[in-house]
């Protein structure tokens, strides 16, 4: 039973086994560019990617405070427009 579509992070079972370190980074990269990708698309991005860009934000306030205000503010917005708070 072969299939294409493999859960991300997993080597094909020919190769070699992916490293753990590995394998974080990777998760890592592909949060960072779900986290990037939503800015602008926050009807598309899902419920986890909003909460970890609103985390991002928040921990940025000291370093860009106007920027990550007005990001945080359209994750924060898009959030409750969808569970009606």
């Amino acid at each position: 039973m072969e299939n294409d579509t493999k859960r991300p992070g997993r080597p094909a079972k020919s190769e070699e086994p992916m490293a753990g370190r590995t394998r974080t980074m990777l998760y890592r990269h592909r949060k960072q560019a779900e986290i990037t990708a939503s800015i602008g698309n926050e009807t598309s991005a899902s419920t986890a990617t909003l909460l970890d860009r609103l985390k991002q934000d928040l921990s940025r306030l000291d370093k860009d405070p106007e920027a990550s205000k007005v990001s945080a503010s359209r994750a924060i917005r898009e959030l409750c427009l969808r569970y009606g708070i």
